[in-house]
């Protein structure tokens, strides 16, 4: 995670509520809003999300400093009903939502990877890792040294 002021709050508030052996793959600055019929009209924020390799959060960011100041929402991955809703397919219009709740919208950066990570991870269950040999790993699997702010790599 590059060492800035929002990467570091960022990371006091995410670590110590990760479970035991559970990696921060990736995070970035997205809009969200409660999916509607009506998307123009439903109230937009702009937050951080954070993608482990087990759950999605939310964290909700300060109206002028624009650092994490709280978790909004968490939901566990193999939980979550993903789908791409951008017209180019690129990933830039995930909505996500589990049974029993309404479905939330993130709207990312045309060129960031957020949307697309997003997909890729909630695609991997239990059972269904593409493996060859049965060990749950797959050839595409890789550890991930540290989080990527999915922002700063786009701008490269």
């Amino acid at each position: 995670m590059p060492n800035s002021r929002a990467a570091n709050r960022l990371r006091q508030l995410a670590e110590p509520r990760l479970a035991p052996n559970e990696t921060m793959i990736c995070w970035s600055r997205v809009w969200h809003s409660r999916a509607s019929r009506v998307q123009v009209l439903a109230a937009r924020y702009r937050d951080i999300a954070v993608l482990t390799d087990r759950q999605l959060m939310l964290f909700e960011v300060g109206m002028f400093s624009r650092l994490p100041r709280r978790r909004v929402l968490v939901d566990r991955l193999d939980e979550l009903t993903v789908e791409d809703v951008s017209r180019a397919r690129n990933g830039s219009r995930v909505r996500f939502g589990k049974p029993g709740h309404k479905a939330v919208l993130i709207e990312c950066n045309r060129r960031n990877s957020f949307g697309r990570r997003l997909l890729e991870a909630a695609g991997r269950r239990v059972g269904d890792s593409g493996d060859n040999d049965g060990t749950g790993v797959r050839e595409s699997d890789s550890p991930v040294a540290a989080p990527v702010s999915i922002d700063q790599e786009a701008a490269s």
